[in-house]
């Protein structure tokens, strides 16, 4: 096993089937491989330091209760969704579209990827063929009953 990220930008757990993976985010990971980024040196550079890694997360009463959980997950801007060949090359950026995209996986037959997106002004569900065509909104809920 072999390192699976250069330390920069945010790690996510990627979708693969045994010709394609996808990874969402500003710098991703591939479990088992190494992620080489020289084709999009931009991407390591875009990813915000995590929240509840920040010093507010001390001294800001909210900011600690929230991070003071088992699980937190910081809804990055700049993330977005990258095929990766069998040897953590980048193929393809699928999403470029202002916002959180993420959370990428890959349907049992390969052909098709669900991920989340902030694209429509909420957190929702959407699917995409594995070329990044026919985007396609799956739910649409507004606010908190999204997250019920």
């Amino acid at each position: 096993m072999r390192r699976t990220s250069t330390g920069l930008g945010g790690l996510h757990a990627p979708s693969s089937s045994k010709k394609m993976t996808t990874i969402t985010g500003c710098m991703q990971a591939i479990s088992g491989r190494s992620l080489n980024i020289s084709s999009y040196p931009n991407i390591a550079k875009t990813c915000p330091q995590k929240k509840c890694q920040n010093i507010s997360a001390i001294t800001d009463p909210v900011l600690k209760k929230l991070c003071n959980t088992s699980y937190t997950w910081d809804i990055v801007p700049e993330y977005d969704v990258f095929k990766v060949n069998k040897y953590g090359n980048i193929v393809e950026q699928l999403t470029d579209h202002p916002g959180y995209d993420a959370e990428a996986v890959l349907s049992p037959d390969g052909k098709m990827i669900a991920f989340t997106s902030i694209r429509s002004g909420d957190l929702e569900l959407w699917t995409m063929n594995i070329d990044g065509s026919n985007l396609n909104q799956v739910v649409s809920l507004v606010g908190a009953a999204a997250h019920k």
